[in-house]
C-alpha cells in the first residue's frame, strides 16, 4: 500500500500519461510565445543550442550557448537581446 502525504503524488502516479501530455503543452506554449527552441540532444552538453525563429522576418537565428565561456546571467542576457 502507497501512503501519500499532502502535495506529493506516489511514483506510480507521478508519470501518468495525462501528466506527459500537460508538461508537453507547457513546453509548446512555451516556444510559441518565445519562439525559442532548445535541441533538446545538446541540453546535458557543455555548449547548448537553440533556434529563434521570426515569422514575420522569415528568419531562423542559431543560438549557441557555451557555459565555460559565458555565464548563467550572460546567456540568459544574450537571449533575452536577441528575443
Amino acid at each position: 500500500m502507497q501512503h501519500m502525504t499532502a502535495g506529493h503524488t506516489p511514483h506510480s502516479q507521478a508519470h501518468t500519461p495525462c501528466a506527459y501530455q500537460c508538461c508537453r503543452h507547457q513546453i509548446s506554449l512555451y516556444v510559441h510565445i518565445t519562439k525559442l527552441a532548445f535541441a533538446f540532444e545538446t541540453l546535458n552538453q557543455r555548449v547548448q543550442q537553440a533556434t529563434i525563429s521570426d515569422p514575420a522576418a522569415s528568419e531562423i537565428v542559431k543560438v549557441e550557448l557555451d557555459s565555460s565561456k559565458e555565464t548563467p546571467f550572460e546567456m540568459a542576457n544574450r537571449i533575452w537581446d536577441l528575443l
